[in-house]
C-alpha cells in the first residue's frame, strides 16, 4: 500500500516528518486534549481516526510530491476509508474526508458515501485513479448496507452533529499541533482568584459590596451544571461577579476552562484586563481579531530598535496566534468567535468546539445576538 521501494518507516507525512511518527503524534495529543478537557467521546474511534487520518499519503504519488517530483494529490479521502474499514463508522470516516476543507451538508455526505460521486462524470481524476488502487475498499453489498444506514439515520442527526463535531475538532487541532511540532498539552487549571478589597464608605460602594454577596452566595447554592441568568444595572460590577461566580462553579464542579464572550472588541479588551487582574496576566488569553495584530507590532517594533534582537515564539503561542486557539484557562473572546467555534463549516474553526467540554460558559450582553439565533 506503500510507495514501491520504500519501507513504512521511510514514508512522510510533511517534509523531514515521518508518516508513522505524525499520525501517533496526533493521536498522543488528541489523548491528551480529551482527558485535559474530559470530552465525552469514544476513545478507541478517535484513536484510529487520528492513525489513519493520514494514511492516503503513503500513496506513490504523494510521496512523490513530498520530494518535489510532482503534483499534489488529494490523500483526505482515502484516508477516509481507511478510517471506515476499521471504524465501521461514518460520522468519524466523513470528519477525516473533510479535515482539510470543511463539513458539508448532510445530503452532500450521504450522496459521497453512497458511492454516487464515483459514477459522476465530473468526479476529480486524481479521486478516481487513488481509490482504486487501495486493496482496502469495501464490498458493493457493504457500501449498500452503509447507504441504507445513512437513509435510516435521520433520527439520530442531532446526536452525529454533536459526535462529529467533537471528533472532529479534537483531531484537526491534534493534527494541526503535530504539524506545529507541539509534543504535549498541558494540563488545564482554573488559577486562584485573587480577590479585591471593595471600600464600603459611601452608600454606592456599600450597595455594590451587598449586590456581590447576594450574587455569590446564590451561585453557591448551584450544584449541578446549568443554564444562568445574571441581570444588574450599569456600574453594579456585573463583569467581576460574573467571573468570580464562574471561578466558585469552577471550582466546585472541576471544570477547567471559562470562556468569557462578549459583542465588541472594545468591551474584550476592558474585561481581558479585569480578568487578568484577578486570575493573573499570563493565565487569560485575550482573543479578537485585533489582539494578535497588537502583538505583532510591538514585536516588530522592537525588533527595529534592536535588529539582532529577536523574539522567537513557542509552537504553542504560534497556536495561538495563527488559529485563534484557546488555550488559556481563562479566555476572553467575542460572541462572534464562539458562534464560529460552534456552527462555522470550515475546519480550522471547528478546533475551538472541544474547549467548551468541561467549562463555564459566559456570554454577555446577550440581547446583541439576534433572536432568531
Amino acid at each position: 500500500m506503500w510507495s514501491p521501494g520504500s519501507l513504512p518507516g521511510d514514508l512522510e507525512s510533511h517534509p523531514g516528518r515521518p508518516l508513522k511518527d505524525h499520525l501517533m503524534g496526533t493521536w498522543k495529543l488528541a489523548e491528551c486534549l480529551s482527558e485535559r478537557n474530559r470530552v465525552p467521546i469514544d476513545m478507541e474511534k478517535l484513536k484510529w481516526v487520528c492513525w489513519t487520518h493520514d494514511l492516503g499519503k503513503a500513496h506513490c504519488s504523494f510521496q512523490k510530491y513530498l520530494q518535489g517530483k510532482g503534483t499534489k494529490v488529494r490523500h483526505a479521502e482515502p484516508s477516509a476509508w481507511f478510517t471506515l474499514a476499521v471504524t465501521n463508522d461514518l460520522v468519524c470516516s466523513e470528519g477525516v474526508r473533510r479535515h482539510h476543507s470543511s463539513i458539508c451538508n448532510y445530503d452532500e455526505s450521504k450522496s459521497y458515501w453512497a458511492c454516487d460521486d464515483f459514477k459522476a462524470e465530473n468526479v476529480n481524476v486524481s479521486l478516481k485513479e487513488i481509490l482504486p488502487s487501495w486493496p482496502f475498499m469495501l464490498s458493493e453489498d457493504k457500501l449498500q448496507e452503509l447507504a441504507f444506514e445513512l437513509l435510516l439515520g435521520e433520527k439520530n442527526r442531532l446526536e452525529d452533529w454533536l459526535r462529529f463535531r467533537t471528533i472532529y475538532s479534537l483531531f484537526i487541532t491534534s493534527d494541526r499541533m503535530d504539524a506545529m511540532r507541539i509534543q504535549k498539552v498541558e494540563k488545564s487549571v482554573i488559577p486562584l482568584w485573587k480577590a479585591k478589597t471593595f471600600s464600603v464608605d459611601t452608600p454606592m460602594a456599600g450597595w455594590r459590596s451587598e449586590v456581590r454577596r447576594l450574587c455569590v452566595e446564590a451561585a453557591d447554592n448551584v450544584s449541578l451544571p446549568g443554564i444562568f441568568t445574571l441581570t444588574l444595572p450599569t456600574g453594579s460590577g456585573k463583569t467581576l461577579i460574573g467571573l468570580e461566580m464562574a471561578y466558585k462553579w469552577a471550582k466546585k464542579m472541576n471544570l477547567s476552562n471559562i470562556i468569557y464572550a462578549l459583542p465588541f472588541i472594545s468591551i474584550v479588551e476592558q474585561n481581558a484586563q479585569v480578568a487578568s487582574e484577578v486570575f493573573g496576566k499570563d493565565n487569560v488569553q485575550e482573543d479578537h481579531s485585533l489582539a494578535y495584530v497588537k502583538e505583532d507590532e510591538k514585536k516588530q517594533g522592537k525588533q527595529e530598535k534592536n535588529e539582532e534582537e529577536e523574539e522567537d515564539l513557542t509552537p504553542e503561542r504560534r497556536m495561538q496566534s495563527f488559529f485563534r486557539y484557546w488555550d488559556a484557562p481563562v479566555t476572553v473572546t467575542t460572541l462572534v468567535q464562539l458562534w464560529t467555534s460552534l456552527f462555522s463549516p470550515h475546519a480550522n474553526d471547528s478546533m475551538n468546539f472541544h474547549r467548551l467540554s468541561n467549562s463555564v460558559v459566559i456570554m454577555d450582553e446577550p440581547q446583541a445576538i439576534r433572536p432568531q439565533l
